[in-house]
């Protein structure tokens, strides 16, 4: 199963879209700032980050993700702020408020297999 990093300074947020994803099946880290998130970068590997555009280095944890090759989404509730993401790191977006399943989309379109396993 894949697993997932969302640096995401929206407490709310980031806890609900970490049980839904776990709830998934998949394995998730979470991180409320963009030091954090780098500092699980260089202990865990991720096979996607989720940004929010509204972190302090946001473009800067945006950069390094992108250059190191990590399938990154950046995330947010301003329209503008996830265009300019798009547009200066090449990375698909989703506006806030947004599900699991859409998190889970942007993974299975980079070929992230996101199957837990369970037998049905």
């Amino acid at each position: 199963m894949a697993a997932f990093l969302l640096a995401d300074g929206d407490r709310n947020f980031r806890r609900a879209l970490e049980i839904a994803l776990r709830l998934e099946g998949a394995e998730v880290s979470t991180a409320d700032s963009a030091a954090d998130a780098l500092a699980l970068l260089h202990r865990v590997s991720f096979d996607l980050v989720a940004v929010d555009t509204l972190l302090a280095d946001a473009d800067r944890l945006l950069e390094l993700t992108t250059s190191a090759g990590l399938l990154t989404v950046a995330v947010g509730p301003h329209a503008e702020l996830l265009e300019r993401a798009a547009r200066l790191h090449h990375v698909p977006t989703l506006e806030k408020p947004f599900d699991a399943a859409a998190l889970l989309a942007c993974a299975r379109a980079d070929g992230v297999d996101t199957d837990a396993g369970f037998a049905a």
